[in-house]
């Protein structure tokens, strides 16, 4: 379970402080799959980015799977991410010069895997997203949707129990979009606790629950 209570964000530009979150609360339980909708500026990147600890909430409470997370030093952030949250790029951000099982595979070197479990759980997370025959390509030959595939690869390959999805379909036409949506869907089925950040109300209405926020606040 992901759970965030009157959670707060304050930049300071200068003497000015800016508001980002507000006292935002949310549960997401085990399973569920929820869409985060909001128009620019709304605070729902800085809440993706709290809730993947890559920026610290000036106040609040937020726990996952139990761990009451603080204001840990960044190797301890990096541990919780690597073993409990998946992350999906709107762009990929594969590396241009490896090929497809090496860019799945990245994230379990940096656990300290060997090489022979790297490949064999990169092989699994390829199967799953209906891409192993491709393991020996490039990034530039492959299609829009066939690296943001790949991108969710590199996600699960770690089973994290979290996958946080930051606008997934953006640089997709509709047709991959639906595709890439469904991949979702099944994962979610499989047991993945999915977190889609999106500004389209069409790809929203996929998840089970829609949270809207603006200006900082969960409005419904």
């Amino acid at each position: 379970m992901l759970s965030l209570q009157n959670i707060t964000k304050t930049y300071y530009i200068g003497e000015v402080a800016y508001k980002a979150l507000q006292g935002v609360s949310l549960t997401i339980q085990d399973g569920d799959f929820v869409a985060i909708m909001g128009p620019s500026g709304s605070g729902k990147s800085t809440l993706m980015n709290i809730i993947w600890l890559l920026d610290e909430k000036t106040s609040g409470e937020y726990d996952l799977d139990g761990t009451q997370i603080e204001d840990f030093n960044e190797d301890t952030k990096s541990t919780i991410r690597s073993q409990k949250i998946g992350f999906i790029f709107q762009w990929y951000n594969l590396v241009p010069r490896k090929n497809i099982v090496e860019q799945v595979a990245l994230p379990l070197f940096y656990q300290g895997l060997p090489k022979a479990e790297r490949n064999e759980r990169a092989k699994e997370a390829l199967i799953k997203v209906g891409l192993w025959e491709k393991f020996n390509n490039l990034p530039n030959e492959l299609s829009g949707g066939q690296q943001q595939r790949v991108a969710i690869a590199r996600a699960i390959v770690t089973n994290p129990s979290v996958i946080l999805a930051d606008e997934p379909t953006g640089a997709l036409d509709s047709k991959t979009s639906d595709e890439v949506i469904e991949l979702l869907k099944v994962l979610n089925k499989d047991g993945k606790t999915i977190i889609l950040i999106t500004h389209s109300q069409e790809i929203a209405a996929h998840a089970k629950h829609i949270i809207f926020i603006k200006d900082g606040l969960i409005t419904w």
